[in-house]
């Protein structure tokens, strides 16, 4: 009797079964005509999708060659370098991601006080102001020092 999944064609019950196949890990791997048990490296092939053949290291969870010979850094200068080389977010580290924010603020801030002013006729720029931006509130000092009321 064949297999019947309704609202399904054939093409996708054979991507289905695939992704099954790619995203299944083997962990344990057997060795010597299956008298030498160890645990599988589970690191996997960016373009290939397939798992890593080798054995893990003992006791992690990845072989020798995809980190499991690291240790981490143990000195205080080392482990300095690695939180400053630290990727957070796409290629910036904690520090440039700071550096950038602190720019935007401080033009986001000289942007309010152009239209204060009013010294352009543009509308002010789109989007998502930085993390920490307020907007800067001295229309009332400003009428006071121009000798204009309210």
């Amino acid at each position: 009797m064949p297999l019947s999944i309704p609202h399904k064609t054939n093409l996708d019950l054979i991507l289905l079964l695939l992704e099954c196949f790619i995203n299944t890990h083997e962990k344990i791997l057997r060795t010597a005509g299956g008298k030498i048990t160890c645990q599988r490296c589970q690191s996997a092939s960016k373009r290939t999708k397939s798992q890593c053949g080798r054995p893990a290291s003992k006791g992690k969870f990845v072989c020798n060659f995809h980190g499991g010979k690291s240790t981490g850094p143990k000195t205080e200068a080392g482990k300095e370098r690695s939180r400053i080389a630290h990727i957070k977010n796409s290629n910036f580290t904690q520090e440039s991601s700071q550096l950038r924010n602190c720019a935007l603020l401080e033009l986001a801030h000289i942007e309010n006080i152009i239209h204060t002013l009013k010294m352009t006729s543009a509308s002010s720029s789109k989007g998502p102001r930085p993390k920490g931006y307020k907007k800067l509130n001295f229309q009332s000092s400003l009428s006071c020092v121009m000798g204009t009321s309210n």
